[in-house]
């Protein structure tokens, strides 16, 4: 599609010229021969450039110009005799794209061609580039919707973390007020602040933040688990990104860590007298066994067997196992005695229970 031009120009014969020279290069063009025929042409918006005469009848150039401010329907191109130099300058200032001085010689018939071209593609790439704003813009909405939606909270840090980008829900895990993060603080701001709300504890506060800083910095992928004095238990995993930025994701685990905690009782509790059963029994004789064999250290196990047996188990250097018969009532309190390689066992009545 041909470039659409208004021509605002009282003398006919220059018009006549301008006319002739631009539909030679494939330019259409509209000309008017007064300033206010002019203006309504102009804002008709049926133009794709528009230059301006600045001496006409009714209405100057520069009036013209100043009336289609501040959003001309197209790039104004002043055409000012060459007398008139400050005229463009002032134009320019109030909003003009381009002059172009008519010089006595004719030669600014080629140059017009040329100016038109130019300050039409860089209104153009203007344009392109404002459009590729807008849905960048529409895009970075969308996707910070997303964010803010997410169950996990999201930071992201650029390569001297500070932060790029983040949403609302760290805000509510960590309880930081609203306007408390922005682009750009530095993550030992927040991790102090964090610190303040006590999370940390008061002893290894600068510790836990160190150690915290230095897994970002490493720019490796880490995780660890953050309980806060409140009890919430919040996971964070942090990685790097193609680009050198670093992201890190905050996930409420509180309930899971209970269903764990509660999943790990049951196994090793009796379900009736909540205590420990044979598994946890098993488990633990297993760990302390192993621990006195390595080291040479004595181990005495005093058990009572339903069949009102009494098992009494030392693991020494040599491992030894003693059998002994409990006596006609059951056996309720014992005194231990241990020393390497020696084990005595007393049934007493009278005491107290003693604990090895």
């Amino acid at each position: 599609m041909s470039t659409r031009i208004l021509y605002v120009e009282d003398d006919a014969f220059v018009a006549r010229l301008v006319k002739r020279r631009l539909e030679n290069d494939g330019f259409v063009v509209t000309v008017s021969e007064d300033g206010e025929t002019g203006l309504k042409l102009a804002q008709s918006g049926a133009f794709d450039i528009i230059l301006l005469d600045h001496m006409l009848p009714n209405m100057s150039g520069l009036e013209i110009l100043k009336a289609l401010q501040p959003d001309p329907p197209a790039p104004v191109i002043m055409v000012s005799g060459s007398s008139e130099l400050a005229v463009a300058v002032e134009a320019m200032k109030i909003g003009a794209s381009d002059y172009v001085i008519k010089e006595t010689d004719g030669s600014y018939l080629d140059l017009l061609p040329r100016t038109i071209s130019r300050v039409f593609n860089h209104v153009r790439l203007i344009e392109d580039k404002k459009q590729a704003d807008e849905r960048i813009a529409e895009q970075a909405q969308t996707i910070q919707g997303v964010l803010d939606n997410m169950d996990p909270g999201i930071t992201l840090f650029d390569t001297d973390l500070n932060l790029v980008s983040y949403n609302d829900r760290i805000l509510e895990l960590f309880e930081l007020p609203a306007d408390f993060l922005e682009v750009g603080i530095p993550l030992i701001d927040i991790l102090n602040r964090i610190g303040k709300n006590g999370d940390f504890g008061v002893e290894e506060s600068k510790e836990a933040i160190t150690t915290r800083l230095d897994f970002f910095k490493s720019g490796e992928a880490f995780a660890l688990d953050h309980e806060r004095l409140t009890g919430r238990v919040i996971e964070v995993r942090g990685g790097p990104m193609p680009g050198g930025e670093f992201i890190a994701t905050y996930t409420d685990i509180t309930d899971r860590k209970r269903m764990e905690d509660e999943l790990r009782r049951l196994a090793t509790k009796d379900p009736l007298t909540d205590v420990n059963n044979r598994r946890r029994y098993t488990e633990t004789s297993e760990r302390e066994l192993t621990r006195c064999i390595r080291y040479e250290h004595p181990l005495c196990v005093l058990m009572q067997i339903t069949s009102r047996r009494l098992m009494i188990h030392t693991a020494t250097k040599r491992g030894t196992v003693f059998w002994l018969p409990s006596p006609r009532r059951a056996c309720t309190n014992f005194v231990m005695l241990m020393s390497l390689g020696v084990l005595a066992a007393k049934n007493s009545p009278s005491h107290s229970p003693k604990h090895p």
